[in-house]
């Protein structure tokens, strides 16, 4: 007799396929190591903008919107949540000069200082690349949008522009609106009645809407004979009872549709920003925040705004956009500061890795070496957040005492603590939450301009538990404190040393790189001193591409990368430098041509697989060690990268995120090497592997550039690779035709098979 079998008993292949899955999920959850959800994946970038910089501000249905420099964040009235829109969510530019949301349009503008405009409708981004595109010279900054219906008026430094936003087009263009028919900038605009006014260079205008605008003879111009100075005026808005103007230490106008009434309010004041919310007006000036209605002038009691840049007014309160503090929310209740986490400023200069974070600072001194007293601190990078150190007291810091214009930082493991140097403060030491100051008083380092802060320490560096420190313009150039002894030392190496802003040391041998109003070039001295040499790009004595020197970088096998201002080179022995009678740099070949002949490379890196990141004015590249063959090469056509001029490029080798720093913001490009060093069990991700979802693999924690197999079940060859330092990776999974369903195995050994591991990996289809 047939026996049916027992229905409870019976799964599916569906459900076969998904219990498969799971149990593999359990297991592979139990016996693999989780890979951090602060981590990116292998070949993808993330953005790094500071939030609490703000440089403009606008609201609507809701909401405010906060622009930064490269990005902007949406704060929602209603529910309070805070929402980031940057490079990876879709912006086309960066730089931003103004934001502005056109309440009837239901639409935000974002403009660039390039010209470029974003016109974001819900969640849409819609790039306007008319007036970049435009054949005008000289700048096309937009300073000031005003809106009217659907039309937004752009007032810019060439004249005014207004887009149809619900067409998405150009309505009309009006150039050369001075008094004699030249281009004048004009810095903002508003309608009242049937004319139109702007705030120019050259004063204030009007113009009839019922006339042709494109003709400067039909302006009216406003002078003293109507109440009115003719100087720059950059604000003017329109309010119930006619217009307001405010002049830069003249004060405050209101036109009537007559003439113009000075209100002898703010005289002395210099204006930044100013809106419009039914019958108040919201005036911003470089140190506060005012309301006017009906001739009532209010100061704004502001306990958080240090540098206001603009303010727009509510039914929820006041909201302040600041250039040190991000958004204020202030109202009869309460009066706090917000904005998403990031490094304190945008423009940084300088990175460093170590104890497995990345540092970051700003400008330390200007083009004569002269410190700039900058109070922003450094910023700290650290398993997905943020962190910024300063004195400012202000939210969302770490104080530290006052040190400023910080030049670098070396992490050392001898007392687990972190070395800092300043432009003029001397060297902090960071242990934990304490903090010293190594200065004249207690160290050897020389204070050039006593009594105040002016010891110059323009670089550092660490090895063996010795600190070594270039006091920038002191006969004594390098100090080295030992810290086991808690003992320094001066020496002088030479008349060259003393102007040096990098040190590197490679064995028992400095390598510095010379300030180029200094002469530039790089001095290579001993330890102790007693022996130099100086390189320049004369044949015999050193014969680099050129005298004028970016960045230095020792890469694995004890090569010193140069780049200069006119190609890059190394010299192969680093450490032995002094005992070549002639010490000449290799050219490296690429394509059958000097690599980047003549062109300037601004900064080097070398990752766990001791391959050579360099930063030339075509962006962004990744070589092999000899520099022979490319393998990444990124710019901003095909990548996040804000800008292709980057000053400074560090990994964080522990996870292989490359850390690129422009002049435009900095980013962040997940690499497939580090030197995190071996582990006991390596780590896979994603694991376990769906193939519709994930098309990349990476294996960490393996020995150093070892080789990798993977294989399924029965022992078959799937895919073979190299590891970069520490690091594997298997792309192109979806292409390999013999992957289905199951558990894939990884082994991994050095050519002696010392260094062995396995792994194993699910995947999915």
């Amino acid at each position: 007799m047939n026996m049916k079998p027992d229905a409870g008993n019976v799964l599916s292949k569906a459900e076969l396929m998904v219990r498969r899955g799971l149990i593999i999920f359990i297991f592979l959850f139990a016996s693999i190591e989780v890979f951090s959800q602060n981590d990116i994946p292998v070949g993808t970038w993330r953005t790094h903008n500071s939030y609490n910089s703000l440089i403009a501000i606008t609201q609507g249905n809701d909401q405010v919107f906060a622009a930064t420099k490269n990005a902007y964040f949406v704060y929602d009235l209603r529910s309070k949540d805070i929402t980031t829109v940057t490079s990876m969510t879709g912006l086309n530019d960066s730089d931003i000069t103004t934001i502005s949301y056109n309440p009837n349009a239901n639409k935000l503008i974002v403009a660039y200082r390039n010209g470029n405009i974003d016109i974001i409708d819900n969640n849409e981004i819609i790039g306007f690349r008319y007036l970049i595109d435009a054949n005008i010279d000289g700048s096309k900054e937009v300073h000031h949008i005003y809106h009217n219906g659907n039309l937004s008026y752009l007032s810019t430094d060439f004249g005014l522009m207004i887009i149809d936003l619900d067409k998405i087009l150009v309505m009309d263009t009006y150039f050369e609106l001075g008094p004699t028919g030249e281009k004048i900038t004009v810095y903002s605009s508003c309608i009242s009645s049937d004319s139109l006014y702007i705030a120019t260079e050259a004063g204030v205008l009007r113009g009839s809407l019922n006339d042709n605008l494109k003709d400067f003879n039909n302006w009216e111009q406003f002078d003293l004979s109507n109440g009115l100075p003719v100087t720059e005026t950059r604000i003017i808005l329109n309010t119930p009872t006619g217009l307001i103007t405010a002049i830069d230490n003249s004060g405050l106008f209101e036109y009537d549709g007559v003439s113009w009434q000075n209100l002898n309010l703010l005289t002395d004041s210099q204006f930044m920003h100013s809106s419009q919310n039914g019958a108040v007006s919201a005036i911003i000036t470089t140190e506060n925040i005012y309301t006017y209605e009906g001739g009532d002038l209010t100061l704004i009691n502001s306990t958080k705004s240090k540098l206001p840049i603009g303010a727009v007014i509510n039914n929820y309160g006041i909201y302040i956009a600041d250039q040190k503090n991000g958004l204020e929310v202030n109202n009869d209740m309460v009066n706090y500061t917000l904005y998403p986490n990031g490094p304190f400023s945008s423009d940084i200069v300088n990175l460093y890795f170590g104890n497995k974070s990345i540092y970051a600072f700003p400008p330390a001194y200007n083009s004569s070496y002269l410190p700039l007293r900058n109070h922003s601190g450094f910023f700290v990078y650290h398993e997905g957040e943020w962190e910024n150190y300063n004195d400012s007291g202000l939210e969302y810091t770490e104080d530290i005492p006052e040190f400023y214009d910080i030049t670098g930082a070396v992490y050392s493991q001898t007392d687990d603590a972190l070395y800092l140097s300043s432009m003029g403060y001397g060297i902090m030491k960071m242990d934990g939450e304490s903090f010293s100051i190594y200065n004249e008083n207690n160290s050897s380092l020389n204070n050039l301009i006593p009594p105040g802060p002016n010891i110059y320490i323009s670089a550092i560096c660490e090895q063996g538990g010795e600190i070594t420190a270039v006091n920038y313009s002191s006969n004594e150039a390098l100090h080295q404190y030992e810290i086991s002894t808690n003992s320094w030392q001066a020496i002088s190496p030479g008349l060259d040393a003393p102007d040096a802003l990098q040190i590197l040391k490679a064995g028992d041998i400095y390598w510095l790189r010379i300030a180029d109003i200094s002469g530039g070039g790089l001095m290579v001295v001993d330890h102790d001193g007693n022996n130099s040499l100086l390189l320049d790009d004369e044949p015999d004595t050193g014969n680099l591409p050129d005298k004028y020197v970016n960045d230095l970088a020792l890469d694995l096998e004890g090569k010193m990368w140069v780049a200069t201002k006119k190609g890059v080179v190394y010299y192969a022995y680093a450490q032995g430098i002094l005992q070549d009678l002639a010490p000449d740099p290799v050219y490296p070949i690429y394509k059958n041509n000097i690599l980047f002949k003549n062109e300037n490379i601004t900064a080097l890196a070398i990752d766990g697989g001791n391959r050579i990141w360099m930063a030339a004015s075509s962006g962004l590249w990744l070589f092999d060690d000899d520099g022979r063959t490319e393998i990444l090469h990124f710019n901003t056509e095909n990548s996040p990268l804000p800008s292709n001029y980057i000053i400074d490029i560090e990994i964080n080798h522990d996870t292989g995120e490359v850390f690129i720093t422009t002049d435009n913001g900095l980013v962040s490009y997940r690499g497939t090497s580090t030197m995190a060093g071996k582990k006991e069990e390596v780590k896979i991700f994603p694991n376990p592997v769906i193939i519709s979802q994930h098309d990349i693999v990476t294996i960490e924690g393996l020995a150093v550039n070892v080789d990798v197999w993977i294989t399924d079940a029965s022992g078959k060859l799937i895919f073979k690779t190299k590891a970069n330092g520490n690091t594997a990776v298997w792309q192109g999974l979806s292409a390999t035709a013999s992957i289905s369903s199951g558990i894939y195995y990884v082994f991994a050994s050095d050519k002696d098979g010392v260094n062995q591991q396995v792994g194993k990996i699910a995947i999915i289809e």
